[in-house]
């Protein structure tokens, strides 16, 4: 909602500036020229998240709380541009049984302008199926209502999952 919301006024406000510059209105009494471009920049600094907020290490979480070992999945995001985000698996452990980052390939996401996000890490090693994530980006953390673990959807039953931004 927070995407839309900095969309939908940074569409309107450059709307509003252009109107105004096309056909020659003054401001009203008052009102400084560039009030347009203001809504712009607050709306951009206050509800859209950051390029940089969103790089760095994401962790898997759940509720309620697992019991251990459980399960401990990290994503990095190396970087970010616009909408599009690009990382890797660098933590993956599962019962008692490691897996490799090295077994998955890098990924490439999205965020659309209503917050989600879709995820999905293929895997580079024929004994291994990929994951998938999708959810809501909600400040620093990401509620999932979609992950699979191969052929396991892990959102079935009584969990809740989120990928956390570790701080």
């Amino acid at each position: 909602m927070r995407c839309r919301l900095w969309i939908v006024l940074g569409v309107v406000a450059i709307s509003l500036a252009c109107s105004k510059a096309e056909t020659g209105d003054t401001p009203e009494p008052g009102q400084p020229a560039d009030s347009a471009a203001a809504v712009t920049e607050q709306a951009a600094a206050i509800a859209a998240p950051t390029e940089t907020s969103l790089v760095g290490d994401w962790s898997l979480t759940s509720a309620p709380a697992q019991r251990m070992p459980g399960m401990r999945l990290t994503i990095t995001v190396d970087s970010a541009a616009g909408a599009a985000l690009w990382g890797r698996l660098t933590n993956y452990f599962a019962g008692n049984m490691g897996t490799s980052p090295e077994a998955y390939q890098p990924f490439t996401a999205a965020i659309d302008e209503e917050g989600e996000i879709d995820v999905s890490i293929p895997a580079t090693d024929p004994d291994y199926l990929g994951i998938v994530f999708a959810g809501v980006l909600v400040g620093d953390s990401i509620a999932l209502d979609t992950f699979v673990l191969g052929p396991d959807t892990m959102t079935n039953g009584n969990l809740r999952w989120a990928l956390v931004k570790n701080r």
